[in-house]
């Protein structure tokens, strides 16, 4: 890797240890990207009431969901960025798929510089060098375009929607072992 892409220290960290970024910047993006849904959309959304309550469920785990590890990034020995991973559990059978979301926060004074792409791209290589996981999930809100812009660069594939619900509301993408 070159000089720039090893600006940050990375290590495993508590969960407890991301409240600052947490706080700081999941503000309020998806209600932002809600309001700006026209009402025939919205109307589209909620039609498809199972797929609706499918993703809200999806949200709410990741939110609740004890994180299988959580890399921190330190620059200048400040935490300014993480990594979470979160096995994948079946709702249905209550066991592991062999899956995991992967998902990144930066505070917002370090965005644009290129440190989300440095931890993410740090952290699936480190990922994949010790899990089985075939590949890691990523999931964004659809106008949440510096994300999306990311994990493209970073190789990741968009998967197809289950309903139109799924597709206003979230992009899933694979980002696959090398």
């Amino acid at each position: 890797m070159d000089q720039k892409m090893m600006r940050l220290c990375i290590r495993v960290i508590q969960p407890e240890e991301i409240k600052k970024i947490t706080e700081r910047n999941q503000t309020t993006r998806l209600d932002e990207y809600l309001k700006s849904l026209s009402k025939e959309e919205i109307t589209k959304i909620m039609a498809d009431q199972s797929a609706v309550f499918d993703i809200i469920q999806r949200l709410q785990s990741l939110l609740d969901t004890e994180y299988s590890a959580v890399y921190g990034g330190f620059y200048n020995g400040e935490l300014i960025s993480y990594v979470a991973l979160t096995e994948i559990i079946d709702s249905t059978e209550g066991k592991k798929t062999n899956t995991a979301e992967i998902h990144v926060e930066v505070l917002p004074e370090y965005h644009g510089q290129g440190f989300g792409f440095e931890m993410l791209s740090r952290v699936i290589e480190m990922v994949f060098s010790e899990t089985v996981y075939p590949f890691l999930n990523y999931t964004v809100i659809p106008s949440n375009v510096v994300s999306i812009a990311l994990v493209e660069k970073l190789g990741g594939v968009l998967q197809e929607p289950k309903s139109y619900a799924e597709e206003m509301l979230l992009r899933t993408y694979h980002l696959n072992r090398k």
